[in-house]
């Protein structure tokens, strides 16, 4: 981490509400702006930066984001479900609104009302994500989505349909765990330097970006990159997503897998469901389908395996990964080993990723 300077797309107006609205990484007090003697640039870092030299700042991830729809009162979900279904599904399915422990025949009377084209197939799976997740698709949480199927000729050969989780639900699952920050000003585009460490070169093909996540709790950290083709044009650039955003919602998906590996349904795609609705592209979404299943017993041997310090962490990801103490941190996100504030929760990341 480093402090966050002015620059050619950040003025000092947007250091001030950087200020506003974000604290310390390292101690959470409260921040201000400094100006770089050497550069004559300005800069938000710890208000006792020049005593304690703290770097990186941190914003702790609203209600909203944390919650999505469970975070507002039954009347404002109600008027959200009115316009997202229609007066007479809303009212239909009153009594599922705010509700997250959905039986199986629940699950599928919400989906057929609110999907009612889906083929049986997506149907089941999206029941078994909902049940399995303690999620519901009144709330904004899985989505039936239709696609134009085409041939290698960009021909529409016909229809298929996938289920998607919305980022939203990503971060509900992780915050039943703990709370999430998100850390310096991201999900934000990466530098040049930042591609270079990553990549190995900068790609001018695509549009990349970082998204650094914190467990305020434990101080452990997980970093997530996403990336969308330059001059790509995504699904709902109409209601106004952007090629950016897109690039956005893979990079904190993927940092919301890393800091909560245990959380999270695996081979599912995730949308930004703020542009959900009608007929999508593939592309539209993140990641590979495959068969969602429901979710194993994380008291598995290895999950349970005791890691009371760094030395066994360090040994059990030789033992059983063959991976070096380099290899360990950078599948934790490119840490130090100081910054591993929770050994057993970092080896449970690691079982998830390798496992």
């Amino acid at each position: 981490m480093s402090p966050i300077f002015e620059s050619e797309t950040r003025t000092r107006d947007d250091l001030e509400k950087l200020r506003k609205t974000n604290v310390c990484a390292v101690c959470g007090a409260w921040l201000n702006v400094f100006l770089d003697k050497d550069t004559g640039l300005a800069f938000v870092a710890c208000h006792d930066w020049l005593r304690t030299h703290h770097e990186g700042i941190m914003r702790e991830a609203s209600p909203f984001q944390q919650k999505g729809l469970e975070s507002l009162t039954i009347v404002e979900r109600r008027k959200i479900m009115t316009q997202q279904h229609g007066e007479k599904t809303s009212t239909a399915l009153e009594k599922y609104h705010g509700v997250t422990s959905l039986t199986k025949p629940e699950a599928l009377e919400i989906l057929q009302s609110v999907f009612p084209n889906a083929p049986e197939k997506e149907m089941t799976r999206a029941v078994l994500l909902c049940t399995s997740y303690s999620l519901n698709p009144l709330m904004g949480h899985v989505f039936l989505i239709p696609f134009k199927k085409r041939d290698k000729a960009g021909k529409v050969t016909g229809e298929e349909w996938a289920t998607v989780l919305g980022i939203k639900a990503k971060r509900l699952l992780a915050s039943r765990r703990h709370p999430i920050s998100y850390v310096d000003d991201t999900p934000r585009l990466m530098t040049e330097e930042e591609q270079k460490k990553i990549y190995g070169k900068v790609d001018e093909s695509h549009i990349c970006t970082i998204t650094v996540l914190k467990n305020p709790a434990t101080g452990a950290e997980a970093r997530g990159y996403g990336k969308w083709e330059r001059g790509k044009e995504p699904y709902g650039t109409d209601k106004g997503n952007s090629a950016e955003n897109m690039a956005f919602i893979r990079s904190e998906s993927q940092a919301l897998d890393r800091l909560c590996p245990g959380e999270m349904p695996v081979g599912v795609e995730v949308i930004d469901e703020t542009y959900a609705g009608g007929e999508g592209e593939k592309d539209f979404i993140e990641g590979e389908v495959s068969e969602v299943k429901e979710p194993e017993d994380n008291n598995t041997e290895l999950m349970n395996l005791s890691i009371k310090n760094l030395g066994d962490l360090f040994k059990a990801c030789y033992e059983h990964f063959s991976m070096n103490q380099s290899d360990v941190l950078n599948e934790l996100g490119g840490i130090t080993k100081e910054q591993i504030a929770d050994p057993q929760e970092s080896w449970q990341q690691i079982v998830a990723a390798r496992g």
